[in-house]
């Protein structure tokens, strides 16, 4: 590598050097730092992307570095016209961690043009958390070297249309069946609530959701303490479950 800065920062947080040979001909044009988050931002010239499976390494080792608590990446690209799905791709599974409404986001229905994205939902929420998020992801592939990036959603009425006549289906399905045995828990009676409308905390809510995320830990009273993130892709929520029953902890 010809730049010593590269090198001194890549040796001090024990990068790859395997990886090193696709800075060959990088530049580190600045280093910025936010001394107010206590943050650090590097820009780097370069003529092409890094791979994906790169970058992740050069962000999981940055978190290493002594003195900054986060580091970020600027990259100036001469010929960027490649990885821009895949960094698309690594950014959406990011959000998709913290936001499980974009699960129902079809990758397969994403449409690319050159930088422009577009993305195909079922209604408005949906597409108003795509609004929402879009910033965040212009902001990124900016800084990944793209230029002219624009997202956009828009609601396919016609896969819309479907979607509800199969969910009237299958609910009718499940009225015509004979009520089973309860597995676990007790009988689920009264309305049906959004998750998007529950303001403050609430007992006695009756969600249809999925778990994605549980978190527990026990205290030294004997308590299990269970906390379930729940979505119903209006909104996600934290759910919380106090129990010092052994096989209540052990079932979930």
């Amino acid at each position: 590598m010809k730049d010593n800065k590269l090198v001194r920062f890549f040796n001090s947080v024990n990068f790859s050097i395997d990886h090193t040979v696709f800075f060959e001909e990088a530049t580190l044009k600045e280093v910025l730092l936010d001394k107010k988050n206590n943050k650090m931002t590097l820009v780097i010239e370069m003529d092409n992307l890094i791979p994906i499976e790169v970058f992740k390494e050069l962000c999981e080792k940055s978190k290493t570095l002594k003195g900054a608590d986060k580091v970020r990446f600027k990259f100036l690209i001469k010929n960027n016209n490649k990885l821009f799905i895949e960094y698309f791709n690594y950014y959406f599974d990011i959000l998709l961690e913290n936001c499980p409404m974009l699960k129902c986001v079809e990758r397969d229905k994403i449409v690319y043009d050159n930088n422009k994205i577009v993305v195909e939902v079922l209604n408005k929420a949906e597409k108003k958390k795509i609004e929402s998020l879009s910033e965040r992801i212009i902001i990124f592939l900016s800084d990944m070297g793209f230029d002219d990036v624009d997202i956009s959603a828009y609601i396919n009425d016609e896969a819309r249309k479907k979607f509800k006549e199969e969910l009237l289906c299958s609910q009718e399905i499940i009225d015509n069946k004979e009520t089973k045995k309860i597995i676990k828990g007790s009988a689920i009676i009264g309305e049906v609530s959004q998750i998007k409308s529950l303001i403050t905390n609430e007992v006695d809510v009756v969600l249809i959701a999925f778990v994605f995320g549980i978190n527990a830990k026990s205290t030294q009273s004997g308590w299990h303490i269970i906390n379930l993130k729940i979505s119903d892709y209006t909104d996600s929520i934290m759910a919380n479950i106090f129990t010092k029953k052994e096989d209540e902890l052990a079932y979930l």
